[in-house]
């Protein structure tokens, strides 16, 4: 939505899935018959985006600035089989903490009116990418010889630069 002339706010929606499978035989326990792994993980994310977008048009095309603040998360999974032709057969199904998911991006670029209604837009970007994940700890006291497990958040930050290239469709 243009709130003014040329500056535009709007609401992004991301969504990502990737899928990773492996399969391999092998006889790692040398009985002369090869044994099978399997595996497969699946991660899906999903984010909104709330953006403010200023441009400043240049005859047919426009050059903008941008600003967006995502918040989101990542879920995981990982199932895995090993058929051991000598041995017992093993397998888990393991489905992770999510992660929390936050980035402040900053960019600038142009944007190419291919028609009246759409434009691709190049941009350079910069972004401060935060990832939380809540997980369980050991915490040993060494003076007391004693242990105990507590849950805490870990942080992973990151920075980012970058280059995209977008579609947009004005309506």
């Amino acid at each position: 939505m243009f709130a003014a002339d040329g500056l535009l706010l709007g609401l992004g929606i991301e969504y990502a899935s990737l899928t990773m499978k492996d399969e391999y035989e092998s006889d790692n326990d040398g009985d002369g018959f090869d044994d099978e792994y399997t595996s497969k993980t699946s991660l899906s994310s999903f984010a909104l985006s709330p953006f403010i977008k200023y441009y400043i048009t240049s005859g047919q095309n426009a050059v903008f600035i941008s600003s967006s603040y995502t918040f989101g998360s990542i879920n995981g999974k990982n199932e895995w089989e090993w058929e051991n032709t000598s041995g017992y057969d093993q397998d888990d199904d393991d489905k992770g903490e999510p992660y929390k998911t936050s980035r402040l991006e900053f960019g600038t670029g142009m944007a190419f009116f291919l028609t009246e209604n759409i434009a691709l837009e190049p941009s350079v970007n910069y972004a401060f990418n935060r990832y939380t994940q809540e997980q369980e700890f050991y915490i040993y006291n060494q003076n007391t010889m004693t242990g105990y497990y507590d849950d805490q958040d870990q942080v992973i930050s990151t920075k980012a630069f970058y280059f995209k290239i977008a579609a947009s469709l004005f309506l």
